[in-house]
């Protein structure tokens, strides 16, 4: 799983749903969603119900694209603060995660591709900084842009 820390709002409003029975429901079958579809659906839903989704649900859809996609990549945690991304890559120092083609092929487009991202390491620890971001709907489409030249580079080799 990957944890997302961040300090932008990405939420169900109380003022767009106002039952708190409700609005746990739908975070809890917003967490179960696996796939677009159902998230689409379950979007679709709150939309007929409650009207139009306010910006910070919007943003909550996007988190949920944005660790699917970190998932995929390897990323444990995603921490969007002061209009900065890090994804921060396994923990673990001797996971096979570092010795997977995945991990290689993340590198090479790294060093194909420098204004994507830049890499640092703390601790022992191994980030990617994907540089400014003002919102989460910015950061999910700087993840999706890394996940697409990763994704299409390991299906051309």
């Amino acid at each position: 799983d990957c944890k997302i820390e961040t300090v932008l709002e990405v939420l169900i409003p109380d003022e767009y749903m106002s039952s708190t029975t409700e609005r746990l429901s739908f975070y809890k079958r917003l967490d179960a969603c696996k796939e677009e579809e159902e998230l689409q659906s379950l979007r679709k839903e709150m939309m007929d119900r409650f009207g139009e989704l306010p910006k910070a649900s919007e943003e909550l859809l996007d988190t949920l694209r944005m660790r699917w996609l970190a998932q995929e990549i390897g990323f444990e945690k995603i921490i969007i603060k002061n209009k900065r991304f890090i994804g921060w890559f396994v923990l673990q120092q001797d996971s096979p995660y570092y010795a997977s083609p995945l991990f290689g092929s993340i590198m090479q487009q790294l060093a194909a591709n420098p204004k994507v991202g830049s890499l640092s390491e703390r601790k022992g620890k191994l980030s990617l900084s994907l540089g400014e971001v003002s919102n989460i709907h910015t950061a999910y489409e700087k993840i999706n842009n890394l996940h697409q030249i990763i994704f299409t580079h390991a299906e051309n080799s």
